[in-house]
């Protein structure tokens, strides 16, 4: 009596098909989970930002146009890996953070590379939105998007 030991071709074949359209549809979106990751990291670089800010719109009853309203001289102690810039803007309103990411690090942004949290006080707090920007709606953080 012959034994048989092992798989035949045909079950090697087919597991590797399923394997490589696992792999297919898996990649992609894996690739766009670890680019949405390291764009998260901006927002965690501007906590402390948004606290000056919340600082001195209580002292000054008005938000930062600039960086240098809060002595923050160019904002390179905020930058991460993949965060080129963090700064302060008077545009499209006073106390706006711009986070412009690395796009030499981040080459899939290109020139859609910045996100902003924009300033509104209500009631004693700071409220934040982070619709503005060029980044793609689909990269931003899921309170980001709109």
């Amino acid at each position: 009596m012959m034994r048989r030991e092992g798989f035949t071709l045909v079950e090697m074949l087919t597991a590797l098909l399923i394997l490589s359209v696992l792999l297919m549809i898996a990649i992609p979106y894996w690739s766009q989970y670890q680019l949405r990751a390291k764009i998260s990291e901006g927002l965690g670089l501007v906590g402390p930002l948004k606290n000056m800010a919340t600082e001195f719109y209580m002292i000054n009853n008005r938000f930062p146009a600039n960086n240098a309203d809060i002595n923050l001289e160019n904002g390179a102690e905020y930058r991460g890996n993949w965060t080129a810039a963090i700064e302060f803007s008077n545009t499209p309103s006073p106390g706006t953070i711009i986070i412009t990411f690395d796009s030499t690090k981040l080459p899939q942004l290109d020139i859609n590379n910045t996100l902003m949290l924009v300033p509104t006080w209500e009631n004693g707090h700071t409220l934040w939105t982070c619709t503005g920007g060029t980044l793609d709606d689909r990269l931003r953080p899921h309170q980001c998007r709109s």
